[in-house]
């Protein structure tokens, strides 16, 4: 991937992860697992996690503009769940 997408693609993620913060930080205030306010947070979403981890350095065979795209997807995924952690 060329220096100039992946700094563009960190530039969007990190633009998307300013919006969503505030809004799952809103929402898990609001709301309590059975487990406690943030317990249950991080035991149900320390798989999905570990897996978008995975996927996202895991490069499959696409072409350029499938890889910078799986990159978006999978980097953007990676920084949602991140925050609910």
């Amino acid at each position: 991937m060329p220096a100039a997408d992946a700094a563009t693609m960190f530039l969007i993620v990190r633009l998307i992860d300013a919006i969503n913060d505030p809004i799952v930080g809103t929402f898990i205030d609001k709301h309590t697992t059975r487990f406690g306010k943030y317990r249950g947070y991080l035991l149900y979403m320390g798989i999905p996690l570990a897996i978008m981890a995975i996927l996202c350095f895991h490069v499959p065979n696409f072409s350029q503009m499938g890889k910078l795209i799986y990159a978006y997807v999978t980097y953007v995924g990676l920084s949602v769940i991140y925050t609910t952690v």
